[in-house]
């Protein structure tokens, strides 16, 4: 009852598949462990502009005892009974939404508000990005690994992330999806990057590639596509159809974006199921010039202070 009147006109399918599953994972979401470190998940929030905030795992969880003369701390922290990973949007396996606090509540309110001046919208953008791209590295496959600290000779079994340089690569949809690209980039230093440009075509209303800068060897890698806005989809689409024929599996491709609409979602995995997306925000649809509602405007006008087209 809480949800209906704020799905507005988003897709029918899309509804459907959350009022099927939203009162299940209600009654789940404290209780789910991660089955594993690359495709387990805690439970799945609401969302479509569902405020309610989820629940902390075993807040006051003991420490295990030592076992065989080493002392073993869980790699997330010795107080959480799972690794915590971004909720699943419900009704798709494979979509996660960025997890709501008040924090990122308020970074998304700055950015939405149109009034906000183009420097504050920059600096909450560039903070949005840096907690998707944490939440975009859990979505990649680690390896465990044991450390001995400074103090007594203790071990420590924890976890290795792929390494940015060998093993990643970040995928940037011209021009918005830059600021999203740059700020990725200062914390994966030596990250290969390639660029794709893809804009509508005003006859045919459809996606057209103008250009692509791929690393020679992104078959190999797995790839971080950035693109704030996930509108009709017709843009991400075509940017994974672009890596696909590259080689690039579909299993290794995760799509980045801060704000998404239903119909670009349902399109994007129609098309591409076997990805991940990670969006920071699902909103209600999209109006009749094929803007996110409520949304932000123009993301790339806001960022770069150029003249807004809506």
């Amino acid at each position: 009852k809480m949800l209906r009147p704020m799905a507005g006109v988003a897709s029918a399918r899309v509804w459907t598949r959350l009022a099927s599953t939203v009162a299940q994972h209600a009654r789940t979401q404290r209780n789910n462990s991660a089955k594993a470190f690359m495709v387990g998940g805690s439970a799945a929030a609401a969302v479509l502009g569902y405020a309610a905030l989820t629940g902390q795992q075993s807040a006051h969880a003991a420490a295990e005892e030592p076992k065989s003369g080493a002392w073993f701390v869980k790699p997330w922290t010795s107080y959480q009974a799972v690794a915590a990973l971004p909720d699943r949007v419900p009704g798709f396996e494979r979509v996660h939404v960025l997890r709501k606090t008040y924090f990122t509540m308020s970074l998304f309110t700055k950015i939405r508000d149109k009034d906000t001046p183009r420097s504050v919208f920059v600096i909450n953008a560039r903070k949005i990005a840096d907690m998707l791209l944490a939440e975009a590295l859990c979505l990649l496959p680690c390896k465990p690994r044991t450390v001995t600290t400074p103090v007594d000779g203790s071990t420590y079994v924890g976890m290795e992330m792929p390494d940015p340089e060998k093993e990643l690569c970040l995928i940037s949809i011209l021009r918005a999806a830059d600021c999203m690209a740059d700020e990725f980039s200062r914390h994966l230093p030596g990250v290969a990057t390639g660029k794709i440009l893809i804009q509508r075509d005003e006859e045919t209303a459809k996606p057209k590639l103008f250009f692509s800068k791929l690393p020679s060897d992104v078959s190999k890698r797995r790839v971080l596509v950035v693109d704030p806005m996930l509108a009709t989809g017709g843009s991400a689409v075509e940017a994974v159809r672009v890596l696909r024929e590259a080689g690039v599996p579909e299993q290794s491709i995760v799509f980045v974006s801060i704000v998404a609409a239903p119909a670009g979602i349902e399109k994007l995995m129609a098309a591409h199921p076997q990805i991940q997306l990670l969006v920071g925000e699902v909103d209600r649809a999209l109006n009749s010039k094929c803007y996110i509602v409520p949304g932000c405007g123009d993301f790339g006008d806001r960022f770069y202070g150029t003249e807004m087209g809506f």
